[in-house]
């Protein structure tokens, strides 16, 4: 969706906390777009109560992992992210606190994961691995081996191993 706005307008690198770039990787909002949580390869998870005006990092949950995917809960307090070579972390409170969860084994090539609207249902994926499943918003996980694990063979689109990462700088506009 695209609004034409109106009137003299200029547009400044925004002095926020947000910085000149980053290596975004995963970006998730609730229902009605107030709560957005997003995520930084190297880096730490974002969060946002207020559709993306202000932002607040969080360092409690250790700088400098490889975040990939993150989701939410229609309402945007239940947030689950994972981490390429760790573990999937989850957040019942808007991401204001996390969970690690080891249960699953860590150093899996965690990626995507998304969410029921309600959080109680989780599916992520890991790569070259297996399609993992929760019931419980991520109390605990069940590997789907049934569809099979990713295999790369002749025959198959190999897999470039760079990955595609998003950096930009972010732009504020403000009436002159």
């Amino acid at each position: 969706r695209h609004t034409r706005l109106q009137g003299d307008w200029s547009s400044d690198v925004c002095s926020s906390d947000l910085g000149a770039t980053k290596g975004w990787y995963g970006i998730t909002s609730s229902a009605d777009g107030k709560k957005l949580a997003a995520t930084v390869s190297n880096g730490n998870i974002w969060t946002s109560s207020n559709s993306g005006a202000t932002w607040t990092e969080d360092t409690s949950v250790g700088a400098t992992k490889y975040w990939y995917g993150i989701t939410s809960s229609a309402d945007g307090t239940k947030l689950a992210a994972t981490v390429e070579n760790g573990n999937i972390w989850t957040s019942s409170n808007s991401g204001a606190t996390w969970t690690e969860d080891t249960s699953v084994g860590a150093t899996k090539g965690w990626y995507g994961i998304t969410s029921s609207a309600d959080g109680k249902k989780l599916a992520a994926i890991v790569l070259h691995g297996n399609i993992w499943t929760s019931s419980n918003s991520g109390e605990t996980w069940t590997e789907d081996t049934s569809v099979g694990a990713f295999k790369q063979d002749r025959k198959s689109t190999r897999l470039n191993s760079s990955h595609l990462v998003i950096s930009y700088a972010v732009f504020c506009l403000k009436k002159k």
